[in-house]
């Protein structure tokens, strides 16, 4: 199994054709979920494009690691959890051992800043 990395460049995709084949040259995608949404136009789609919306509210990052962590069988989100909510004040960085139930190696990596508004949830997926 190889080791999944986050991605280390800065840089926000485009769903583009110039953007897709910088995705699959690469392997990865960043794309920009400071505003806690991913809007269709944001990353260069028309809105009668399919695909679903990627909204996170404000405030909900647990809700949404542990549903990555029951939809996609990883394991060990729980730990994380309970540091960040003891210790809210601090750095927590945690990367969860890989899920394969969808037919793929999805890894999240969870960075909390408790002195920063926005979190960051990165997640990695490879073949199985």
């Amino acid at each position: 199994m190889p080791h999944l990395s986050p991605a280390l460049n800065t840089e926000f995709l485009m769903l583009d054709e110039s953007g897709v084949a910088k995705i699959n040259t690469g392997k990865s995608i960043r794309l920009d979920f400071r505003t806690d949404a991913i809007v269709k136009s944001d990353v260069g789609l028309p809105d009668s494009a399919y695909g679903p919306g990627l909204v996170a509210p404000q405030g909900e990052k647990f809700q949404l690691v542990r549903g990555g962590v029951a939809n996609l069988g990883i394991d060990h989100a729980e730990n994380w959890i309970e540091s960040v909510k003891a210790h809210p004040e601090e750095k927590h960085e945690y990367v969860l051992s890989p899920g394969f139930r969808p037919g793929f190696a999805v890894s999240y990596d969870l960075r909390y800043d408790g002195s920063k508004r926005t979190q960051v949830i990165i997640v990695s997926v490879s073949a199985s």
